[in-house]
């Protein structure tokens, strides 16, 4: 541990970042650190500006590529410990780090329902506002009211829906440059077992189209407007390609997987190869879900 100057912050030194991935791959932070409270990220943030010390924002680790070459600078894990979930009649207000799961559960534990359709997305809240991630019909858009956030001089900014462009897969906050701290959602008064039943069910279609047992970062691709991105790269028969230990999934070709051993540049690598192979066929580039930190070129 080290304490940087100035600060009172208990830094971990030449962290390895794949136990923090879902793919399982990726390089050492120099420094890393697991905020407790909203003042120590103010903290970070006063530190960076003053030292223009970079830093990394991750969550659950899901829908990020990090370099085998490792993060600079700080990378800044927002973890459980920021996962408090508030409930006020048919509105919930839940933090950055809560599990979309846990979310869905406890809305559903508290009579609320419109949520069910994310019952399958892994990663956290702050994750899920900041992709605007969506399943079965439903977006994060559809039931958001407000997201709390805190910019890079550390100032705390509360935005309504109405002052955030939200579209497929995309947020504001792709480029805002801000650490998002909480959302506010607004549901409907539901059925508990009704509830539980649908969330049954899309777990059912979900596991029937998305078996995959290695490490994987979900989606790859956004799917092209009015099609499926699964469909193209199977069309150009890209399903089982291997780059290393790096594999397009003979279950889903949307997603990429560890076989085991695989190094973040395997994967870059096949990312690459796919998206060329569906250009030079369609004509179509495929744009990425998945966020690509650090150096691979």
């Amino acid at each position: 541990m080290t304490i940087l100057e100035n600060t009172f912050i208990n830094f971990e030194k030449d962290v390895n970042l794949s136990k923090y991935t879902s793919w399982k791959v990726g390089g050492n932070s120099e420094l890393f650190f697991e905020p407790n409270s909203i003042e120590e990220i103010q903290q970070i943030l006063n530190y960076c500006q003053r030292t223009n010390i970079p830093l990394t924002v991750i969550g659950g680790g899901y829908n990020i590529l990090v370099s085998d070459k490792g993060i600079k600078g700080i990378l800044l894990k927002i973890s459980d410990k920021f996962s408090n979930i508030e409930f006020k009649d048919d509105t919930v207000t839940a933090q950055t780090g809560l599990r979309v799961g846990k979310l869905v559960h406890q809305t559903v534990e508290n009579g609320l329902t419109g949520i069910e359709g994310l019952s399958g997305i892994p990663g956290t809240v702050g994750g899920m506002v900041y992709m605007n991630a969506g399943s079965f019909g439903v977006e994060t858009k559809d039931f958001i009211i407000s997201v709390k956030s805190i910019d890079k001089k550390g100032n705390i900014i509360t935005r309504t829906k109405d002052e955030i462009n939200f579209s497929y897969r995309y947020s504001d906050f792709q480029k805002l440059d801000e650490i998002i701290l909480s959302a506010t959602f607004k549901l409907s008064k539901g059925n508990t077992e009704k509830s539980k039943e649908l969330i049954s069910e899309y777990n059912k279609i979900r596991k029937s189209k998305q078996n995959i047992k290695y490490p994987n970062s979900g989606s790859v691709f956004k799917n092209p407007e009015g099609m499926f991105a699964g469909k193209l790269i199977e069309e150009c028969g890209c399903k089982g390609l291997k780059v290393g230990n790096a594999q397009v999934s003979e279950s889903h070709a949307n997603f990429i997987v560890n076989l085991g051993g695989a190094t973040a540049l395997d994967i870059y690598q096949l990312i690459q190869k796919v998206k060329q192979d569906v250009y030079n066929k369609f004509k179509i580039t495929l744009s990425t879900e998945v966020r690509i930190l650090g150096e691979f070129e």
